[in-house]
C-alpha cells in the first residue's frame, strides 16, 4: 500500500472547476466537454481513477454522480480506505439543504471524529 503523503488528488470536471483547483495545486485532472460523450467520458475517467493505486481523492461536481452511480456505490462499499469520492456542489447549485452538515457527516464517515473550523 502506498504511504498517505504519497496518494494524490484528482479531478473530474469542466473547465471552471480544473482551472480552480489546479491554480490550488491539483496536478491529475480530468476534463469533461458537454457534449454527447459526457456521460461515457465521465465513467471512463473515473474507472481510470480508480484503478490507480496512487489516487487519494476523487473530486467531482455532485451533477456526474447521475452518470456513474453504479461505480461510485461500488468505491464506496469497498473494503478499502482509498480512494474517497468528494462530490462537490455544482454550477446549477446543490442537492442539499444544509452544506455544512453534508460535509461535516461526510468527515465524521471517514475520519470517525468531528471536524470544527
Amino acid at each position: 500500500m502506498i504511504p498517505f503523503k504519497e496518494l494524490k488528488i484528482a479531478v473530474i470536471g469542466d473547465e471552471d472547476l480544473l482551472g480552480g483547483l489546479r491554480l490550488a495545486g491539483i496536478r491529475e485532472y480530468y476534463p469533461i466537454a458537454n457534449d454527447h460523450d459526457k456521460r461515457e467520458n465521465v465513467r471512463k475517467a473515473l474507472e481510470e481513477l480508480v484503478k490507480k493505486s496512487d489516487t487519494g481523492i476523487i473530486v467531482m461536481p455532485e451533477d456526474y454522480l447521475g452518470y456513474a452511480e453504479d461505480i461510485v456505490s461500488r468505491v464506496k462499499k469497498g473494503n478499502t480506505a482509498t480512494p474517497v469520492i468528494v462530490e462537490v456542489p455544482s454550477k446549477s447549485g446543490t442537492a442539499y439543504q444544509d452544506i455544512p452538515g453534508y460535509y461535516g457527516t461526510f468527515m465524521r464517515k471517514f475520519l470517525g471524529f468531528n471536524v470544527e473550523l
